[in-house]
């Protein structure tokens, strides 16, 4: 398998690189970790055949080089052989002759996309106001960049922070967008024509391969802002949100893939109610866990220390 053929689009999205296709070009915000980049300046070559087939520039910051150079960079790979593997591991071949016929072998596309409203940036980059926020909310600027988290001004989810729900290639697969203004619906989720993932959670994204769960704890917790706050906590802990009041079958069977599943709950009816559900649901597959926070306080209302103190001493229970 030629890597002159290979579908460019679907390596990006295993990057999770969200790019928009113009000509024969893709292009995207640069992924560059050392280029904050404001506006899209990073160009991927789409032309199957060509030698110049997913070579990839961004002149602002004078990064170039092939779709290898491109995997070796983003994923960390020393050896050239094992991100050519990568690559052909989980890429299909965007057109293939075979015996003398052109046979086009496409994935078929993402169905949800993020709405174009939503920025997804470096924090030190959002507007003052909305950043404000998030740092009073106990959000870390290392946690927007891993988790991909946005924030719009306009649309549908004007005056919001949009917690991206992604899977775990990096995906979207849908989102919950918290308002920032005091609007009185404080949250909102992707409407039925985004066609979004409704089994996907907010923290699957950096879960284990489904294989290794077997051994591992999961924290699950009503909202990102609080599953956040453990992440900052206790830092290598898996956590979980639900973004709405109603669990999903689906949500459960993915929480009972872990060895373990604690139930963080607020002390209020609608944390409770959530509690319950998964609670029911989870009792079917596994023995999960409930753990309600001191001082009726919520995860991100208490002081770092003591979060992590609470999470390390149910691990060891």
């Amino acid at each position: 398998m030629s890597l002159d053929r290979v579908d460019v689009d679907r390596v990006l999205v295993r990057l999770g690189i969200e790019a928009k296709k113009k000509g024969r070009e893709w292009t995207s915000l640069c992924p560059n970790p050392e280029h904050h980049d404001r506006s899209p300046s990073f160009r991927v070559r789409d032309e199957p055949g060509s030698t110049k087939h997913g070579c990839f520039k961004c002149w602002p910051c004078q990064w170039g080089g092939t779709l290898v150079d491109l995997v070796q960079k983003l994923r960390k790979i020393d050896d050239y052989r094992d991100a050519i593997k990568w690559i052909l591991e989980g890429v299909s071949v965007d057109q293939q002759e075979v015996s003398g016929v052109e046979v086009r072998v496409r994935p078929p596309p993402l169905r949800f996309r993020l709405p174009d409203e939503v920025v997804v940036a470096p924090l030190a980059e959002w507007p003052a106001p909305i950043r404000d926020y998030a740092r009073g909310r106990g959000i870390e600027e290392w946690q927007v960049d891993r988790w991909g988290i946005g924030y719009a001004v306009e649309g549908r989810l004007k005056g919001r922070i949009v917690f991206v729900l992604r899977d775990a290639r990096g995906r979207p697969r849908g989102y919950s967008a918290r308002s920032f203004t005091g609007a009185e619906k404080r949250f909102l989720e992707p409407s039925d024509p985004e066609k979004a993932d409704a089994s996907a959670m907010f923290g699957e994204q950096h879960w284990p391969p489904a294989g290794e769960r077997a051994e591992a704890s999961v924290f699950l917790f009503e909202g990102a802002i609080k599953a956040l706050a453990a992440e900052a906590a206790l830092p290598g802990a898996y956590v979980a949100a639900t973004t709405g009041s109603e669990v999903r079958p689906l949500h459960s069977t993915k929480l009972a893939t872990f060895g373990r599943q604690c139930l963080v709950g607020d002390d209020d009816p609608a944390g409770t109610k959530v509690s319950s559900q998964l609670v029911a649901q989870l009792e079917r597959h596994t023995h999960p866990s409930r753990l309600v926070l001191p001082r009726k306080l919520d995860a991100d209302k208490l002081p770092r220390e003591e979060l992590g103190s609470i999470m390390r001493a149910w691990l060891r229970g």
